[in-house]
């Protein structure tokens, strides 16, 4: 057979084509083979990712630190005999939305191939999956700050003041601008606007505001990052649908115009009673002796000017009715009873620096300067006084049961004043500051202070009612 001839016959080559094609089909196979396992693969660490982020995600929420969460997320992937993973773990701030935070595991292991490394494949395939836990909220506390204004400081600390509020959160529809000393509560909330913190300290377990966190860059006296979330939230007023409340409001604009104070009558009189080591002649017959003392009988008494110098003793009988046209003072240290009697007083009244008594009957004085200093009581029966009266330096007022007006008062410096029960008319405004005290009884209260504030407090100043109120103008 000639050489030539061999390259012309065709015996055998369906045999090595049907060689050289086992090699792919080989090939084709395993690479199947391999893809197979590796969607199994996925399978397996997909779960086993699912439970890690799920896990990491509860640790955090219970510690609070980001530290704890590739510890956890690697226990629990060990634990499932997964030994030689890449594992990533990430907290995610904004994620799935806008102010919420998801823990996101990364796993990665490495498939070893079998059959497609005869097509020139690598000896392995990596196989990765991801899951991503979102963080569940807390379940908002309960406000016990609550302000709704929606624009503007809708709760805002100022100077020395500090809110201290553990078990509660503080919300403001607006902002919460803290410019004094602290804030504390469970959680700081802006509904609609910022958080703003100047000098002072924000401690909570959650900061959510939906516009802005404002803290200057040395002031370390915050939440962590990871404590803040910037994030709208609805705010809405909880006593909304108060029957109470509805109530109330059906009352407002409607009030009763308060009474007149007016001056009381007291005729044109000569007589003026001095009190002292010279009395007057017109007091000289009721002193006790040579002594500081005075003894005034019951009687119907018309007067120009009562003064009492200071050191003195003076008691009014009960029974009398006494009228003054230009006033009554009291010098300090001296003791003044004026009994149980009917006192109609114009041109000013002056209590001296250890204050008086007022038995049980009518206290009426009219305009001009009124004041209190030291220990005062006014027993029962009405009382008018058409003066603004001011407490002050510690003074105390107490005044019994009965109808009650006053042209204004202001009670400060650490004074205190008290009203029994019955009707309180005050037709200027009432001040309440310096840590003071005004306590008015059971009535009917119109209080109204024309262009201005009926009541204002300021300074821990208190203002205590009864039942019943009317207030014709604003109350700050």
């Amino acid at each position: 057979m000639k050489f030539r001839n061999l390259f012309l016959r065709h015996d055998g080559s369906v045999s090595v084509v049907a060689a050289l094609s086992l090699i792919g089909v080989i090939g084709m196979a395993g690479l199947a083979v391999d893809l197979n396992r590796g969607y199994e693969r996925r399978i397996a660490t997909q779960r086993v990712a699912d439970m890690a982020a799920l896990a990491a995600a509860v640790a955090y929420k219970a510690d609070g630190s980001q530290a704890i969460l590739r510890p956890t997320a690697v226990d629990l992937v060990t634990a499932h005999g997964i030994t030689d993973a890449t594992i990533d773990v990430a907290l995610l701030a904004d994620t799935p939305e806008a102010g919420a935070k998801a823990v996101r595991v990364e796993l990665t292991t490495p498939l070893p191939l079998s059959l497609s490394r005869i097509l020139g494949a690598a000896a392995t395939m990596p196989v990765k999956v991801s899951a991503m836990a979102r963080l569940a909220g807390s379940a908002s506390a309960t406000p016990c700050i609550l302000g709704l204004a929606s624009s503007g400081n809708a709760v805002e600390t100022q100077g020395g003041a500090t809110i201290n509020a553990t078990d509660c959160s503080v919300v403001g529809a607006g902002s919460v601008n803290n410019g004094g000393s602290g804030i504390t509560a469970k959680e700081i909330v802006s509904g609609a606007a910022d958080i703003i913190n100047n000098y002072g300290t924000l401690s909570a377990d959650l900061l959510r505001y939906a516009g802005s966190f404002s803290n200057p860059s040395w002031n370390g006296n915050v939440p962590a990052a990871d404590k803040r979330i910037n994030q709208s939230t609805a705010i809405s007023d909880p006593l909304a649908n108060s029957m109470d409340l509805a109530t109330a409001r059906q009352l407002l604009g409607t009030f009763r115009t308060p009474r007149t104070i007016a001056n009381p009558v007291t005729p044109a009189c000569a007589d003026i009673w001095t009190f002292g080591n010279s009395p007057s002649a017109g007091a000289a017959p009721f002193r006790q002796g040579n002594s500081a003392k005075f003894t005034v009988p019951a009687g119907n008494y018309c007067l120009s000017r009562i003064t009492i110098d200071g050191g003195i003793t003076v008691t009014f009988q009960a029974g009398s009715t006494v009228t003054v046209a230009n006033g009554v003072s009291v010098g300090g240290g001296s003791t003044v009873n004026f009994g149980d009697n009917v006192w109609r007083i114009n041109g000013g009244f002056n209590s001296g620096s250890s204050g008086v008594t007022f038995g049980n009957g009518e206290v009426s004085i009219g305009a001009g300067t009124v004041s209190f200093a030291g220990t005062n009581r006014i027993g029962t029966g009405p009382v008018s006084i058409a003066a603004n009266i001011t407490l002050s330096g510690g003074t105390s007022l107490a005044v019994g049961a009965g109808n009650h007006g006053f042209k204004g008062i202001s009670v400060g410096g650490g004074s205190w004043m008290t009203l029994g029960d019955g009707d309180l008319d005050v037709a200027g405004q009432i001040r309440i500051d310096g840590d003071s005290t005004l306590i008015a009884g059971t009535g009917n209260y119109t209080l109204a202070n024309a262009g201005g504030d009926a009541i204002t407090l300021s300074g821990s100043g208190r203002f205590f009612l009864g039942t019943g109120c009317s207030a014709r103008m604003a109350i700050s």
